[in-house]
């Protein structure tokens, strides 16, 4: 629960930062700090898909998101190694 309602606190922000409207009632509890490992194999296989739908879906954003580097969310803590074992690439 902690994690998912972390997520959406910063899900929040982007929104807000777009224009959206989210209902920060709905978020079970309070920020926390959470880490959760994740591969640089993984992260650069899910910004290569990533690209690849918006090449084909936006335009502008694919040109944005492609002349620099994408960060992670806050919450995840880069480590080395490759794609997941779990991933069906």
């Amino acid at each position: 629960m902690a994690t998912i309602s972390t997520y959406l606190w910063d899900v929040l922000n982007e929104a807000k930062a777009r224009g959206y409207n989210f209902d920060a009632s709905r978020i079970a509890m309070r920020k926390h700090s959470v880490s959760i490992p994740v591969t640089r194999g993984q992260l650069d296989f899910e910004q290569k898909h990533l690209l690849k739908k918006l090449r084909i879906r936006d335009r502008v954003r694919f040109r944005e998101l492609s002349a620099g580097e994408i960060s992670p969310h806050p919450m995840m803590r880069v480590v080395s190694g490759d794609l997941e074992p779990w991933e069906a690439a």
